[in-house]
């Protein structure tokens, strides 16, 4: 298989993105008794040699079991 995009045939790289809400008093310091809460997580294939987002081409070459 080959990218759709570029025609490599390298791969690609899945990447994580965690954006978390940490909770701080006025003077700057971390509240430990609070939770770190997720609010946003999101992945995406790219394809190793053009950087082109790949995640339906790949998720439409898998097939179900």
């Amino acid at each position: 298989m080959n990218c759709p995009y570029c025609d490599s045939p390298r791969g690609y790289v899945r990447i994580q993105q965690v954006k978390r809400l940490r909770i701080y008093a006025w003077d700057g310091t971390f509240l430990e008794d609070q939770d770190e809460k997720v609010f946003y997580e999101g992945k995406a294939l790219r394809c190793y040699n053009c950087d082109e987002k790949v995640t339906s081409f790949v998720k439409g070459l898998k097939q179900p079991l």
